[in-house]
């Protein structure tokens, strides 16, 4: 986590980042973490504006395969 706080603060952003589920997630939000399949497989990366299709895609992957770890978003 303190990872994601450097690498944002040096990118731009708040360097604060929040914890969240899938189910919360909402366009606009803009991740502070890559998120990945149970697979291992990078499927949206750090720095991404969560989009309507993104979000629809994570919510079928989750309930399919399920997603790897945990989801940042900037605060």
């Amino acid at each position: 986590m303190l990872l994601q706080h450097l690498w944002q603060a040096s990118h731009g952003g708040s360097g604060l980042s929040k914890e969240v589920v899938v189910k919360d997630l909402r366009p606009g939000m803009v991740l502070t973490s890559d998120i990945y399949t149970n697979d291992g497989i990078l499927i949206v990366p750090t720095g991404t504006k969560i989009s309507l299709i993104i979000l629809k895609k994570l919510h079928n992957l989750s309930e399919m395969s399920g997603i790897k770890g945990q989801i940042f978003i900037e605060q």
